[in-house]
Order: structure tokens, then C-alpha cells, then sequence
């Protein structure tokens, strides 16, 4: 039986870091995130977002606001690259990765196979720690993208793209409306980045962005392709949730009852218990996963 990510860190005597707290938080983001959290919370409670009212805001969520809308876009808006992980936590998961076979969806077509390991099905406690990380840190950058928060987080997993491989077929990814992908070590590999269409004559090729950094954009709407890596290994971690209920879910899957954040002293060390995730069920839908269409 292989290791879990729990077990990888008690044999490294950090079994603090298993879940998910403050200190998987980028330094960048972590100055900011409270803030953030208080502009969303009222989007949560009402369901719906208002146009922002910056005369109401405190100084620390005027700051907050600058500095997200001071990050990256690309492809006119559609994407937008910001500080989400630790680059400490990348590093770890890099480690644990290296003795993780890394397999292939057999029932995708072979032009949109990667190598993939879904934490659902191989590491649920680390699901679990990446689910709470994603409900504290990447929701709420959702929500100020996109003006709205997931209804569920279809699949959480690490994938790899190697020089052995051309760039990947144009896709939408289908069961992701709002696609999270972080880069977990650019200095492993020259090449790569992300291929936004931005017409049907055009597009815009998003180079690697640095280490603990996430690259937000809407999966299932915006056609895109990993781009060729030239040398070494490209290891992302990957988020696609989906909202409005879909009816095409899988079954690696998780429903997002989501009540405001409460948020986390400096000192958590079990965000888990104190984000505010209430009324979170398994996905019972077993589909066909065929992921990624054309």
C-alpha cells in the first residue's frame, strides 16, 4: 500500500503541515486573505454578488482589492495568475510525488491523456486538506473573479506534463466552470505555460507563472491547451469546480454547502475544523470520465 501525505510528513517529523492551516497559505495571499474573506462572506449569505461599494470598505479591504486586481491577466481577462500556496508546501508535495505512479485516463481520448494522480481515490485525507485549503483560500479569489463561489469542486489532482509529450489537444475542460491550476515547480522544466484562445483566429500563450502561483480561468468555457514542454517535468496541482448544479458530475467529487468563513487565528493548525464547511457530502454520481472535449 503507498504512503499518504500524512505518513510522508510523520517520517519527516512535520506531521503539523498534514492539514491544512495558515502555513500552507503563500506569504503574498496571506496578507490579504482575511480582508478578502470579509468582502465575500456577505456573496455566501445572499447568494448573489452586489457591484462592490469601495466607499464601505475598511483601508486592509481597499488594499486587499488593489492588490488582486493589480495581478497578472491574461487573454483579455479571461485568466489571471495571483499567489495561492506556500512555495515551502510545493516542495513537499514534489517530494511526495516522486514515488507516486502517475497514470493516465484510459477513457480519455489519447490527444487529452496526461499523467494524473486524483487525491480522491488514492490520498482522501490529503482531498480532504486540499478541499478546506481551497474553501479558505481559492473560493474567495473565485469569488472576486467571477462574482460568484462553486456549488462543488468536481476533482482535485496533481498532473504532470513531460518532454516526451507535444502540447496538448485545444479542450474545454467539461466538468469545470471555474478551473484552478497551480504551478508546484517551474524550476524543474523550461517550456510549458498555458494557451488561451481568444478568437477563433487567435490566442494568447500564458508563460510559466512562479512557484505556489494559480492560474484562474473558466475551464469549460475558455478553449485551452497545455503548451510544450521543452525541458524536464511540469507538475501542477489542479482544481475543477463546477456551479449551477451541473448534471454531468464525477464521482471523485464533493457537494460545496458553503456557510461564511470564519477565519483563522495566525496560530490554526486544523483549518478544517474552523473554515466553516457544514453539510459537505461525497458525490454519489458516478459518470463516464471523459473530462476534456473539443
Amino acid at each position: 500500500m503507498e504512503h499518504t501525505f500524512n505518513e510522508f510528513l510523520v517520517a519527516r517529523g512535520l506531521p503539523e503541515l498534514a492539514q491544512f492551516s495558515r502555513k500552507w497559505i503563500h506569504p503574498e495571499l496571506d496578507l490579504h486573505i482575511d480582508s478578502i474573506i470579509d468582502i465575500c462572506n456577505p456573496m455566501l449569505e445572499t447568494h448573489h454578488a452586489d457591484v462592490l461599494d469601495l466607499s464601505r470598505l475598511t483601508l486592509n479591504q481597499l488594499q486587499a482589492v488593489e492588490w488582486f486586481y493589480s495581478r497578472s491577466n491574461h487573454a483579455g481577462g479571461l485568466a489571471l495568475s495571483i499567489p495561492l500556496l506556500n512555495p515551502t508546501i510545493c516542495d513537499l508535495f514534489i517530494e511526495y510525488l516522486q514515488d507516486k505512479p502517475m497514470v493516465v485516463n484510459s477513457k480519455e481520448h489519447e490527444n487529452y491523456q496526461i499523467p494524473e494522480l486524483v487525491t480522491k481515490t488514492r490520498d482522501e485525507e490529503l482531498f480532504n486538506s486540499l478541499f478546506a485549503f481551497a474553501h479558505y483560500c481559492l473560493f474567495p479569489l473565485m469569488g472576486l473573479m467571477w462574482c460568484k463561489y462553486p456549488d462543488r469542486v468536481e476533482t482535485i489532482q496533481f498532473a504532470q506534463y513531460s518532454d516526451k509529450k507535444a502540447e496538448t489537444t485545444w479542450h474545454h475542460d467539461i466538468y469545470s466552470d471555474m478551473t484552478a491550476v497551480v504551478n508546484l515547480a517551474p524550476e524543474l522544466y523550461t517550456g510549458g505555460g498555458t494557451d488561451i484562445r481568444t478568437s477563433l483566429v487567435t490566442y494568447e500563450h500564458v508563460h510559466s507563472i512562479p512557484k505556489g502561483y494559480v492560474l484562474l480561468f473558466s475551464g469549460s468555457m475558455s478553449l485551452h491547451r497545455g503548451a510544450q514542454v521543452e525541458t524536464g517535468t511540469r507538475n501542477l496541482l489542479v482544481f475543477w469546480t463546477t456551479s449551477d448544479k451541473t448534471e454531468t458530475m464525477l464521482a471523485e467529487g464533493k457537494d460545496v454547502n458553503i456557510e461564511p468563513v470564519t477565519k483563522m487565528s495566525g496560530n490554526a493548525q486544523n483549518a478544517s475544523l474552523k473554515v466553516g464547511i457544514k453539510g459537505i457530502t461525497n458525490g454519489t454520481h458516478p459518470q463516464k470520465r471523459s473530462k476534456r472535449t473539443i
